[in-house]
């Protein structure tokens, strides 16, 4: 991770300005972005929870929950309705977010976009789904 931190730092080093702040504050500032985008991206692929097999058991074939079963397909309904609503940018970025565990930058790379327009998409995606009443009815069944 420092590695990584420092060879970054390396490359945008002419894009440093000290009339925004210190180096010192622009070195921690970029390591603390990019420590926080790897922990998210560990977190997305389950590095960092073990599996206790036993409370898997509800979720294994031959176990009979149509009520949960249900519930999971209404849910993804709502989410699919609420996916709908994003521009195709918005929807291919947060599923290679979400769905694939890439990070912004990877998404920037795959879709030979500019790592800012990746970013653009994804914040206003996220909004865009907050927002949307297919969420604002998906979250009326889980609080109520």
């Amino acid at each position: 991770m420092v590695q990584e931190v420092f060879f970054g730092i390396y490359q945008k080093a002419p894009l440093f300005d000290p009339a925004k702040g210190s180096a010192k504050g622009w070195v921690v500032q970029n390591a603390f972005s990019r420590a926080r985008d790897r922990r998210g991206h560990l977190l997305r692929r389950g590095f960092y929870s073990g599996t206790d097999i036993e409370s898997l058991d509800d979720t294994l074939p031959g176990k009979d929950d149509t009520e949960r079963e249900v519930g999971v397909r209404l849910d993804f309904t709502h989410l699919l309705s609420a996916f709908e609503d994003l521009t195709p940018m918005q929807r291919q970025t947060l599923e290679l977010f979400y769905f694939e565990g890439l990070e912004l930058r990877e998404i920037s790379e795959r879709l030979q976009e500019p790592f800012g327009n990746v970013r653009h998409h994804f914040y206003r995606g996220l909004e865009r789904l907050r927002k949307s009443p297919a969420v604002k009815r998906l979250r009326e069944t889980h609080n109520g």
